[in-house]
């Protein structure tokens, strides 16, 4: 019995450009990576809006909120590098192909950019 793929896994699969469906393994690892970037941004979230009350009670409310936002931001920006650099490292994004898939490959890529032109 095929277990149906959940919406989440639908959304994973189409935001890092995964054409072909998750083995048990690299879905164990997509889980572990997202629960690891998870952890680490609700920590380090929870530490910034201490600093941000800091500054609220203590100086400029304005400095408060804009270091919220650039924290954030960053943090942000580097969870995102993490994550792909973690799937990279595990050649979960990378695809396979026969040389006989080849040539429908290579069509499908300059069908996707020329769309995106």
């Amino acid at each position: 019995m095929r277990r149906q793929e959940s919406l989440w896994l639908k959304f994973i699969r189409y935001w890092f450009g995964i054409d072909s469906r998750l083995d048990e393994r690299q879905l164990a690892e997509v889980e572990r990576i997202g629960n690891n970037a998870y952890i680490v941004f609700s920590l380090t979230e929870m530490i910034m809006v201490l600093i941000s009350l800091c500054f609220a009670f203590t100086t400029q409310l304005a400095l408060a909120y804009y270091f919220l936002v650039l924290a954030t931001a960053i943090l942000t920006l580097l969870l995102w590098g993490y994550t792909n650099f973690a799937l990279n490292k595990l050649q979960i994004l990378h695809i396979e192909i026969t040389p006989d898939e080849r040539p429908k490959a290579v069509r499908t890529i300059l069908d996707f950019w020329s769309l995106q032109v």
